[in-house]
């Protein structure tokens, strides 16, 4: 079975939302794209975004693309649209092979929707100067290697799955959550059971200890200060 059909698979037995998950009715709504793109050595590739240093909301920030839902919008238009507006993603291009269900994002009252794309027409993309500092993409094996886990403490939820990015990012936060829930998707196995609390202290990341903190804070992405609210 190819990774496709698996996660068509995955995603359709996924698709029903966990009771009582819900969108709050206050809560305002977003649309994301995982867009994953085949190797030629049988890997995929994930498609991230690091939002430019110099913003005053999430600057740094590692996500995926992605923002608020214009009205009359689906998740899937919204991460499609958006897809195209931060990375020259063309919406022709993408298979939307189905959606992870839905999150609340508690500091921010943000309900996340992130739509799972297959990119079977890759071309090139050019990023939004104005928002996005660099595009970047990470393979699934390299998020499947135990070298690269690293755990967040996420206050009263308990701990968030991370990882150490080739290049030097960090990947935490909701861009995490999804990432590791999409894996799950993919290959039950891929954690061998383990959950983020199992892991070293050796594996403890605080982004928020040192001066730069902002610009490793990975979660859901979004628009302006106003429009693309804290993701994490």
């Amino acid at each position: 079975m190819d990774a496709w059909t698996r996660l068509r698979a995955g995603l359709a037995a996924v698709a029903e939302p966990v009771p009582g998950a819900r969108a709050p009715a206050s809560a305002r709504r977003g649309g994301a794209l995982a867009l994953l793109r085949p190797t030629d050595d049988h890997d995929l590739m994930l498609l991230l975004i690091r939002r430019r240093a110099d913003l005053a909301a999430h600057p740094g920030q590692i996500g995926f693309p992605g923002g608020r839902l214009e009205p009359g919008e689906t998740a899937r238009e919204a991460a499609l649209r958006e897809a195209g507006e931060e990375c020259g993603v063309r919406a022709d291009s993408v298979e939307v092979l189905g959606q992870l269900p839905g999150f609340l994002i508690p500091p921010s009252n943000f309900w996340l929707e992130v739509v799972v794309g297959g990119w079977q027409r890759p071309h090139a993309l050019a990023r939004e100067p104005g928002e996005v500092a660099a595009l970047l993409e990470t393979r699934l094996s390299d998020l499947r290697d135990p070298d690269r886990w690293r755990v967040t403490a996420l206050g009263d939820r308990g701990a968030g799955w991370a990882w150490a990015l080739p290049g030097g990012d960090l990947l935490w936060g909701a861009t995490a959550g999804a990432t590791a829930a999409l894996l799950d998707v993919l290959d039950p196995d891929w954690r061998g059971g383990r959950r983020p609390e199992d892991l070293p202290a050796s594996c403890v990341v605080d982004p928020w200890a040192h001066p730069d903190a902002q610009a490793h804070h990975a979660g859901p992405p979004g628009r302006s200060a106003a429009a693309r609210e804290p993701r994490a």
